[in-house]
């Protein structure tokens, strides 16, 4: 019978948990588990804004100038363009000032080793036409600043995916705060299974997705009810609509959205947000998807659940066990 292990820490302005299955040998393995950690604190300590020593904040301070990063930087970077691409201009890495502006300055799992610089106010959101990539150099416009954290935790969702699959495992599951990605099985062979908080009610499971033969499951939750705060004397939350450099007026406070890779599951469970549900089937036709569950507010002021495709069951449908919750 299969040993299962779970690890979890509080980690990239969110909670992260792991789990492995597989041998006992495997999923006590030190080098395992230190090479999952050091990936992700690695990808923290590189990119996060609320670190003033990290590549991305020593890069916007710098903005104006053609910079040398690293290859990861170009890889997250490039990440970042092609969702801004397929969302039509819905998302764009450039909102940073916007996101300051507002009030979205300090972490909301902040650390000791962590600083927060507000320096960027004073910028604006610029096209992402203006951001040039050549080799390892890129370049933003001097009055820009940069916030890659759009699509990053699917994007190192699926880097830490197509590693752990490398480590011969019976499945592992890898939860980046909403965002989830799992393979093979869990202990007792039974399936992974994604719970779907209500949006209102966090406690309350209001959807289940079951992952299926062979697959790899990829589900990403967005939305305005947890990233949000009040600054001088307004509202706001952390989807900012590039169109408006605005906190989105949305009527869908939480979607969530399954798909072959987590970044694209990341970057199309955002843009849905922002969008509204009106444009709902344009991003999934965007972004080439089937499956999306929305929780939305209408002008009522009255609560719905909006779902699209065959992935989502009810929470009230028999499931297997191991369910977690995106």
């Amino acid at each position: 019978m299969s040993a299962a292990a779970t690890q979890s820490r509080q980690i990239l302005g969110s909670h992260v948990e792991i789990v492995l299955v597989g041998e006992p040998s495997q999923v006590e393995s030190r080098a395992i588990w230190d090479g999952i950690w050091g990936m992700v604190e690695d990808f923290d300590q590189r990119f996060s804004r609320f670190r003033a020593d990290s590549e991305v904040s020593r890069f916007n301070q710098r903005a104006g100038s053609r910079q040398e990063v690293s290859s990861d930087f170009v890889d997250l970077l490039t990440a970042s363009l092609r969702a801004a691409e397929r969302s039509g201009s819905t998302l764009n890495p450039l909102i940073l000032p916007s996101l300051q502006r507002f009030g979205y300055v300090e972490s909301f799992h902040p650390s000791p080793d962590k600083q927060h610089d507000d320096a960027f106010t004073d910028r604006h959101i610029h096209d992402v036409s203006e951001i040039l990539i050549e080799d390892h150099t890129v370049s933003i416009p001097a009055a820009a600043a940069l916030d890659l954290a759009g699509i990053a935790k699917g994007f190192l969702g699926d880097r830490l995916a197509t590693w752990l699959q490398t480590q011969q495992l019976v499945g592992f599951w890898v939860a980046l705060g909403g965002d989830v990605v799992a393979k093979g099985s869990g202990q007792d062979n039974l399936q992974w299974c994604v719970e779907i908080e209500s949006a209102l009610t966090p406690d309350q499971t209001i959807a289940r997705v079951a992952s299926r033969m062979g697959e790899t499951l990829c589900v990403a939750t967005s939305g305005v009810l947890k990233r949000r705060g009040v600054h001088n004397g307004k509202a706001w939350h952390h989807l900012i609509d590039p169109q408006t450099g605005k906190p989105a007026e949305t009527d869908v406070l939480s979607a969530s959205v399954v798909a072959a890779d987590l970044e694209t599951a990341d970057a199309a469970a955002s843009c849905i947000v922002i969008a509204g549900s009106d444009r709902m089937k344009d991003v999934l036709t965007r972004f080439e998807i089937e499956d999306v569950l929305l929780q939305i507010r209408r002008s009522d002021g009255s609560h719905d659940v909006l779902c699209h495709g065959a992935r989502f069951e009810s929470s009230e449908s028999q499931t297997a066990d191991g369910e977690r919750h995106a």
